[in-house]
This record gives structure tokens, sequence and C-alpha cells, in this order.
């Protein structure tokens, strides 16, 4: 164990409560992993998908090659 001081300090236990008392915190940690790690291929998949639209309708927008025309008779 380590204090906010730096301190560190040593505590005997046995093997029941290291059970009991560290593997909680450990499942924790792997399941905030696990979180982020998800949110992060959402994104990941959201960018994609919002990618593909952005290319598919630049080629699918037709191109003016006349850059003479100047005003639009309507």
């Amino acid at each position: 164990m380590t204090s906010d001081n730096g301190l560190r300090k040593s505590i005997m236990k046995c093997s029941l409560q290291v059970l009991c008392e560290e593997i909680p915190n450990l499942r924790g940690s792997i399941d905030g992993c696990q979180t982020a790690s998800n949110e992060t291929r959402n994104v990941v998949i959201d960018f994609g998908d919002a990618a593909v639209k952005a290319i598919e309708f630049a080629t699918q927008t037709p191109v003016v090659l006349d850059h003479t025309i100047k005003e639009i008779e309507g």
C-alpha cells in the first residue's frame, strides 16, 4: 500500500482476504477497460460510416466543367 505522502506499508493477508478484497477491484478495472473499448469501437464504426457516405456523395455529385456560365436565367 502507498499513502498520499508516498509512504509504503506492507500488510500480511491470507489468500482468502486477497480473493475477497482485491479481486472485485480487479474485475471493476477490467469492466471499465471493456466499456471504454466498446465506446471507442462504436465511435470508429460511426466515423467510418460517415466517411463512406461523404465519399459516395462526393463521387455521385455532378461536376460542372463549363466555368464560363456567369448567370442563371430563370
